[in-house]
């Protein structure tokens, strides 16, 4: 089937094709930001495996999941480690 813009409809099934952002040692303003910048959501892996929000008083971030460079594909945010 075809769009009236010449285009062809199709299923995307790897989502967005811009690349995870580099947020390993950054403050917690910065990789806000930079984060903001590309829209993805940045959380805080808990102990137990739930999602916290990232703070402006935690440490700098010591390591991310999915890894910078990825595309951010049907990612809902990126979990960080800060350090304590």
């Amino acid at each position: 089937m075809r769009e009236p813009s010449g285009r062809g409809r199709y299923l995307d099934y790897y989502g967005d094709p811009r690349p995870i952002p580099d947020l390993v040692g950054r403050t917690p303003p910065e990789a806000l930001a930079v984060a903001n910048a590309v829209g993805v959501e940045v959380v805080v892996g808990g102990p137990d495996g739930d999602p916290r929000p990232l703070r402006r008083d935690h440490g700098r971030i010591q390591r991310q999941h999915p890894a910078a460079g990825q595309p951010i594909g049907q990612t809902s945010w990126v979990v960080v480690w800060p350090a304590e």
